[in-house]
């Protein structure tokens, strides 16, 4: 795959809740790789290396996601739901956020590469943190 080119400020992020647009993402077969900079615990990620944590990352075994089947699942049901990011790169989000256990707000952001994911818990203080609470 073609690296992406489309740099994105963090300041422009914005909920599309475009659930059609969503299912047709989907049809793309976006795919979780996860990072090993938001891991403790590598799990079944099969990262290089396998874990990499960072105090400044927010950690996916913070919330206990230790399964990349997990992860895919929660990537795919917020494009289902609508909740992805306005801003398109080579037609892909450069955002989807999901509702994890029904009260915690995860974050997955495009890599380098088209189609390709990792994901992270939000932050409390995120604007968008209790918007998707209130939406999902």
């Amino acid at each position: 795959m073609a690296k992406l080119t489309c740099p994105v400020k963090r300041h422009n992020r914005k909920i599309a809740y475009d659930v059609a647009l969503g299912v047709k993402i989907l049809s793309n077969n976006p795919k979780y790789v996860g990072n090993p900079f938001h891991k403790r615990n590598p799990g079944n990620f099969n990262l290089t290396p396998p874990s990499c944590a960072t105090t400044r990352k927010n950690l996916c075994d913070d919330v206990a996601i230790f399964n990349r089947n997990i992860a895919q699942q929660l990537l795919e049901d917020g494009l289902r739901h609508g909740f992805f990011s306005v801003l398109m790169c080579n037609g892909w989000p450069r955002n989807v956020w999901a509702l994890f256990d029904n009260k915690i707000p995860l974050e997955a952001r495009l890599d380098q590469y088209a189609g390709t994911y990792h994901g992270f818990p939000m932050d409390r203080r995120d604007p968008l943190y209790m918007e998707i609470i209130k939406n999902w």
